[in-house]
């Protein structure tokens, strides 16, 4: 690759290698290192035959890694269906509110009337439930 370039620039033997052909006239050569002792480190002979070694067999993995069906589990094994689901939010609930001496004990409130507690509210309908208090902020400052 350098050569190609070099070669490319019109080089000839014997000029520089600088930007107006001075500098240096032969390229450095570096020292390669063939092991993975690091720099400067002078290994032994027997920690040479166990590198040796140690390159020719397989090293195990620390965990079996396991097949692909066994990792992933599909979403309806996951999941359970949505009654199920829907049952256990109301135990849950239950079970929040009322402590272990109240379960036992069935409250009937006559406060609340019969039928569906969410519905579409019209024109006129007045809400018992909702209290009107003045703002300490004015509209206009935000």
């Amino acid at each position: 690759m350098v050569a190609q370039e070099m070669l490319k620039n019109d080089f000839k033997p014997g000029q520089g290698l600088g930007l107006n052909l001075e500098g240096i006239v032969e390229p450095v050569h570096l020292l390669s290192k063939k092991d993975t002792f690091g720099l400067g480190y002078e290994p032994t002979f027997e920690e040479v035959l166990a590198v040796n070694l140690r390159r020719k067999k397989d090293t195990p993995l620390p965990k079996p890694v396991p097949p692909l069906n066994q990792s992933f589990v599909k979403a309806y094994d996951a999941h359970e269906s949505k009654e199920d689901d829907a049952d256990n939010l109301a135990e849950g609930l239950k079970s929040l509110f009322i402590t272990g001496e109240e379960v036992e004990c069935n409250v009937i409130l006559d406060d609340f009337a019969e039928g569906p507690t969410i519905w579409d509210a019209e024109h006129g309908d007045i809400l018992k439930n909702w209290t009107c208090a003045p703002a300490l902020f004015l509209r206009e400052a935000w």
